[in-house]
C-alpha cells in the first residue's frame, strides 16, 4: 500500500513472469495514478506525505538517479503539484519504473519511498536469485495459482518474513524480523519477551574442599538422578556438576584434575 510508505517493509523491486510482463505494469501503473495524494485523514487519499523535507530530498535524488540511469519512468518520478493549503507538504508522487540492471543503486539500496522497480524473469529458479541477490532481507510476498510454487519459494527465498497471495497480513504473536542485514532476532509474541529480556550468565570458581563442602550441603535437596556430569574429557581438565535444586540448574565447576 502506498499510504504507509515509511513502512520498512515497503516492496521496491517486483519481479513477473514474462508472459505477463507488460500486462501487469500496464494494471499497476492505473493503479498508481488512480490513487489520491493528500492528508491521510482524509476519506478516499490512497497516498499521504512523507516523514520530512530531508527525507523527500532522499526519495526525489534517487528518482533523479533512476532517469541519469536509464530506466523508463512508466509513472510518477517527480513532486506532485499540490493545493496552496497543501504545497509546503512532503509529497512526491507514486513511480514505477522499468529497464534497469540489477547492478543499479535504484535497485540495491534502500529508498523507502512509493516507488518500484518491474523486471520480467523466466524461471522459477532465476526469479529466486533475483529476489536473494540483496543484502537486504526482511520481507518478500509471492503470488501464484500454484501453491507448490508458492512453497518452494517460500522456503528458498532469504527473508524473515514471507506473504503468500497477501501482503502485510500478519498475527501479532508471531516472529516478526529480518535476515542478513535487515536484522538479527525476533520481536512478536513470545519471542519479544526473549527479545526484551536481559540475561546474565555468573562464574564461580571454587577450589576442591568448597566444591566437596557445597555438594554435601545440598545433596539432600537434590532431585533423584540429578548430578549431572558433562564436558569431561582428557584434555578437559575442569569437569562440572550440575544439579537441579528448587526448579533451578546449579553448576559446581570441579578443580583441575577432579573425576566425576
Amino acid at each position: 500500500e502506498f499510504r504507509r510508505v515509511l513502512f520498512r517493509s515497503g516492496t521496491e523491486r517486483v519481479y513477473v513472469q514474462r508472459p505477463i510482463f507488460e500486462k501487469f505494469v500496464n494494471a499497476l501503473k492505473e493503479k498508481a495514478e488512480a490513487l489520491k495524494i493528500g492528508p491521510s485523514n482524509e476519506p478516499g487519499v490512497g497516498l499521504g506525505p512523507l516523514i520530512s523535507a530531508e527525507h523527500k530530498e532522499k526519495v526525489l535524488s534517487y528518482y533523479a538517479k533512476a532517469k541519469a540511469d536509464g530506466a523508463t519512468v512508466v509513472t510518477g518520478g517527480g513532486a506532485p503539484v499540490m493545493a496552496d493549503s497543501l504545497k509546503d507538504g512532503h509529497w512526491v508522487q507514486p513511480t514505477i519504473w522499468t529497464g534497469l540492471p540489477e547492478s543499479s543503486s535504484i535497485i540495491r539500496e534502500e529508498i523507502f519511498g512509493p516507488c518500484c522497480h518491474i523486471a520480467p524473469f523466466d524461471t522459477e529458479d532465476e526469479a529466486i536469485a533475483l529476489a536473494n541477490n540483496t543484502p537486504y532481507g526482511l520481507a518478500t510476498t509471492i503470488w501464484t495459482s500454484n501453491m507448490s510454487t508458492a512453497t518452494r519459494m517460500a522456503n528458498s527465498i532469504h527473508v524473515g518474513l514471507c506473504w503468500i497471495n497477501s501482503w502485510f497480513l500478519r498475527d501479532l504473536r508471531t516472529s516478526f524480523g529480518g535476515s542478513k542485514a535487515s536484522g538479527i532476532g525476533r520481536e512478536g509474541g513470545v519471542h519479544s519477551l526473549e527479545f526484551y529480556t536481559d540475561l546474565r550468565n555468573v562464574m564461580i570458581y571454587f577450589d576442591k574442599p568448597t566444591q566437596l563442602a557445597i555438594l554435601e550441603r545440598f545433596a539432600p535437596l537434590m532431585k533423584p538422578g540429578g548430578l549431572m556430569f558433562a564436558g569431561h574429557s582428557e584434555s578437559f581438565h575442569h569437569a562440572t556438576h550440575l544439579f537441579r535444586l528448587r526448579g533451578k540448574t546449579v553448576y559446581v565447576p570441579a578443580g583441575p584434575g577432579r573425576a566425576a
